[in-house]
């Protein structure tokens, strides 16, 4: 059991209405826990209760407790909205992404998210695929000049001085 735990259920048992003569007793529950009764148990130990009177110490443990629990509380809501705002920002980009995919599959341009012709560019965007080539042209009837089967071609001379 936590120590908050013991600490209330100390303060419950002291507060609650009941003869003075009654004792509590810290007994083993069989698991690793403890509890606490109003009737003896076996193995159990009597607890010294004063109705009215804490103990400082046990004040000060309960204070410690509540404040690292406080502190893991916050620690768990922060991993929780980093967690949360990954996840928002991961599910807009598969959604962004989706529409790119879509918009290219019917043809459509996609350009630069937040920007438009004359807006922040003095050009406009690129097109977001290159056209098409057209058929090649027609052959001419000229051919280069080649040099003969197994020829080396000729070098260039230099003029003499």
């Amino acid at each position: 059991m936590r120590r908050i735990d013991v600490a209330l259920a100390i303060a419950a048992v002291a507060l609650a209405g009941g003869a003075p003569a009654q004792g509590v007793y810290r007994c083993d529950d069989g698991r690793g826990g403890v509890l606490y009764a109003d009737v003896p148990c076996r193995d159990g130990t009597k607890v010294d209760v004063q109705p009215g009177k804490a103990d400082p110490a046990a004040i000060e443990r309960l204070r410690r407790d509540e404040k690292a629990f406080a502190e893991r509380h916050a620690a768990r809501e922060a991993k929780a909205q980093a967690e949360a705002q990954a996840a928002r920002e991961a599910r807009e980009a598969r959604m962004r992404a989706e529409r790119q995919a879509e918009a290219e599959r019917q043809g459509e341009y996609v350009g630069y998210p937040g920007y438009a012709w004359g807006g922040y560019w003095p050009w406009p965007p690129a097109p977001s695929r290159p056209p098409r080539p057209g058929p090649l042209p027609a052959p001419s009837g000229y051919l280069p000049a080649a040099p003969a089967k197994g020829a080396l071609p000729a070098l260039p001379v230099a003029p003499r001085r």
